[in-house]
């Protein structure tokens, strides 16, 4: 395997076996409002509950792959816009903006199915909707990454569980009420996404090293997978899904966020015993299954109950989760920013979803032609899989111009201020946002202890407190 691969393995390895990491609570609080942007995606990406009159005219799968298309355009045009990369989550009034956005688009969509506006702007409001969901959803993925992976796993399973309860909850009210509270969801969610104290998210980094940071590190495998398994989703979205704002009842996408319920627990179980039970082993049940639940979906067709696709998608969505994990490991081990990892893994997620919709409406009347494409497709994902089973060789170091990576930074200012390597590895863990406690268990070492080094740390930069530590590291960039 080539050197720098990034893979299944590394959190299958991350830690040595001896090593056991504790969940922690603390700061679950913090991902409350995960909840509220999972229900809204719910409601929006997946639902007709926005059209308050039934619209036989306007093709909800059509409106969908849009929306899908923009949401994955929308990291890439943020990467690609600025030659000095920051992390989105600190800019707080933008994630404000970004709600009203979502609101917005679910504002025009509601107005236009009763013919209050003109019908036209039902479909500016899906770009609304797509563009702010895009900014949210990245700015989440951000603060999940100052985390450990298996805390992240924890927060991310509890808060989007919280989210589907939310989403069945909301379908219960009177239809008006619904969409009042449809409108709220994003907004709640942005104003509850506080930025993060972690230094790493306060520090930008050149484009040109993130991109060759990030391309040494060979994450495309995993991107393709999810790439495909996206385009399956998209794809058998179109044969097992009515195209009508009235078409699908309660009870089809109480089944949806029962299937993505039970993905996102299997992803937090895998998360939990990762060291005992190879991570791969999600992708290798979830590939095949895929494929013969595609095979159902094409005897069945549209007309079809939507439970086979359904339960496709608690597959697909198990394969992206264990993939996001795995690009946070990517994240905290490498000093990649989180925007360039996450963006390109959400747009590789929604031009994925947009790829198969549009493949499955381009080929409507050809179900078979689509199940083919679509078998064919995750041969090629086995393919990916194949070989050594583990993607990835750890440990590795670019040497970058500029200094921009926290990695060098750290060591600058270890090398300026004579610190210990012991004392490095702790502001190593301490600038990337992990509390004393991770200290602990990473470094198998006492809290006493990690108090010592902390003070010494302190002492010898004549920083007062993390933030001025932060400013310290900023200069040796």
């Amino acid at each position: 395997m080539a050197s720098g691969m990034v893979g299944t393995s590394d959190l299958d390895s991350r830690e040595s076996p001896e090593e056991t990491e504790h969940f922690s609570f603390q700061g679950l609080r913090q991902f409350v409002g995960y909840g509220f942007i999972t229900a809204w995606v719910f409601f929006f990406f997946d639902s007709n509950v926005l059209f308050l009159t039934p619209q036989p005219h306007i093709s909800l799968l059509d409106l969908h792959a849009l929306s899908s298309l923009t949401t994955g355009l929308v990291p890439l045009l943020l990467i690609a816009g600025s030659s000095h990369l920051s992390p989105l989550n600190p800019r707080r009034e933008l994630h404000f903006v970004a709600g009203l956005a979502c609101a917005a688009g679910t504002c025009l969509i509601s107005l236009a199915s009763l013919d209050v506006i003109p019908g036209w702007l039902t479909t500016l409001g899906f770009v609304l909707g797509g563009t702010g969901a895009a900014w949210i959803q990245i700015a989440w993925d951000e603060l999940f990454a100052t985390h450990s992976t298996t805390n992240a796993a924890l927060c991310m399973g509890i808060a989007s569980v919280a989210g589907y309860l939310l989403y069945l909850t909301v379908s219960l009210l009177p239809q008006g009420i619904a969409v009042a509270s449809v409108i709220l969801l994003p907004i709640v969610s942005a104003l509850s996404l506080r930025p993060s104290r972690s230094p790493y998210l306060a520090m930008g980094t050149v484009l040109g090293d993130a991109w060759r940071l990030f391309a040494r590190a060979k994450p495309w495998r995993l991107i393709m997978l999810v790439f495909i398994v996206e385009f399956a989703y998209g794809a058998l979205r179109t044969l097992s899904t009515p195209d009508s704002t009235s078409g699908l009842d309660l009870m089809g996408w109480t089944l949806g966020t029962g299937s993505l319920t039970l993905a996102v627990i299997g992803d937090v179980a895998l998360a939990l015993f990762a060291k005992r039970v190879k991570t791969s082993i999600a992708f290798y049940v979830a590939i095949p299954f895929i494929a013969i639940t595609a095979i159902s979906a094409a005897q069945m067709g549209a007309t079809g109950n939507p439970i086979v696709f359904l339960i496709a998608y608690a597959g697909i969505n198990l394969v992206y989760l264990m993939v996001w994990l795995l690009f946070i490991e990517l994240v905290t081990s490498r000093g990649i920013p989180a925007l360039i990892a996450f963006g390109c893994l959400r747009a590789a997620w929604f031009l994925g979803a947009f790829s198969g919709q549009l493949a499955g409406l381009v080929l409507i009347d050809q179900p078979l032609t689509v199940v083919f494409i679509i078998l064919l497709l995750l041969i090629v994902a086995a393919l990916l899989l194949s070989g050594d089973g583990s993607f990835a060789l750890k440990g590795i170091e670019v040497p970058l111009s500029g200094q921009s990576t926290l990695a060098t930074r750290v060591q600058s200012l270890a090398s300026a201020h004579g610190l210990s390597p012991r004392e490095t590895d702790v502001l190593q863990i301490w600038a990337s946002g992990h509390q004393s406690s991770y200290i602990e268990e990473r470094l198998h070492i006492s809290k006493n202890t990690v108090k010592t080094h902390l003070s010494h740390i302190y002492l010898k930069t004549g920083a007062e407190n993390r933030e001025e530590l932060l400013n310290l590291l900023e200069r040796h960039a």
